[in-house]
Formats: C-alpha cells, sequence, structure tokens
C-alpha cells in the first residue's frame, strides 16, 4: 500500500504524538522546577538594564549640567579678562602719557640749557672777537699815529667800530 497525504513526506502521525507527548512532559517539568528561577533572573536583569538607563540618564543630565556650568564660569571668565584687559590698557595709556609728559618736561629743560649755554657762549665768544678787535684796532691806531693817542681814546674807538658791527 501506497503512503498517502503526510506519509508521503516520510512524517509518522504516531512519532507526532510521541513528539508532542514528550515536549509537553519537557515544557511542564523545566517550567515546574526552573521557570520560576529563569523569571527571577529575567526579571533581576531587566531590573539592572532599567538602573543602568537611569544611571546614563542621570550622567547625561550631570554632564549636561556640569557643562552648563562650565559654560557659564568660561563666560564669566571672559568677561573678566576682557574688563582686566581694558583696565590694563587705560593704565599703560596713563602711564604713557605721565612718561610722555615727563620726556616733554626733560626736552625743555634740557633744550632750555642748551640754549642758556648756547647764548653764554655767543656771549663769550662776542666779548673775546671784542677784545680782540680792540687790540687790533688799538695796534693799528698805534701804528698809523705812532702811540700819541691815548688807550681811552683806542678803547672808546673800538666800543664805537663794535656798536655799528
Amino acid at each position: 500500500m501506497e503512503p498517502s497525504g503526510i506519509a508521503k513526506l516520510g512524517i509518522n502521525w504516531q512519532s507526532m504524538l510521541l513528539y508532542f507527548v514528550n515536549f509537553g512532559v519537557l515544557f511542564f517539568v523545566l517550567k515546574h522546577f526552573l521557570g520560576k528561577k529563569v523569571l527571577v533572573l529575567l526579571d533581576e536583569r531587566r531590573n539592572r538594564i532599567a538602573e543602568s538607563i537611569e544611571a546614563a540618564e542621570r550622567l547625561k543630565k550631570d554632564v549636561a549640567d556640569e557643562r552648563a556650568h562650565l559654560a557659564e564660569e568660561m563666560h564669566e571668565l571672559r568677561t573678566q579678562f576682557a574688563y582686566e584687559t581694558l583696565q590694563m590698557r587705560k593704565s599703560l595709556d596713563e602711564e604713557r602719557a605721565k612718561t610722555l609728559a615727563q620726556v616733554e618736561e626733560y626736552r625743555a629743560q634740557a633744550l632750555a640749557q642748551v640754549e642758556a649755554e648756547a647764548k653764554s657762549m655767543r656771549a663769550k665768544m662776542f666779548s673775546d672777537i671784542q677784545e680782540d678787535i680792540r687790540g687790533v684796532v688799538g695796534e693799528m691806531i698805534l701804528r698809523i699815529l705812532g702811540e700819541r693817542v691815548s688807550s681811552e681814546d683806542i678803547n672808546r674807538a673800538a666800543h664805537n667800530i663794535q656798536k655799528s658791527v
């Protein structure tokens, strides 16, 4: 007799029934002895995962808070740096102005001193030149007149010549 239906596929219904019974018995035994332990392990794992997710969320929030705090602190530091830089520039500008004023004052004093020295040297040179002219004029007059004129007259003449120069 030729097999029909499922039997053509090589499946025996009695074996199938035996497989289902074995599976049922195995399922019942495993569920009865290991079911509670497996469920407890699964619950513990689920709880650990939930706690890890919560911890990660807390850390994420803490990091965001710390980042905001650091950004605020950085802003404050930049503001403080800008203020201190501005104050330093003002201070440097004031010091520069003071130093320039001191240099200008020193320059003016040095220039006045140099002008006074130049005036003094000019006056001395002029006096020396006058003396030299008087001497030369005196000698010339003495040679011309043959020593007939007094030295006072010679000085007067030299003085008159000097005024005209």
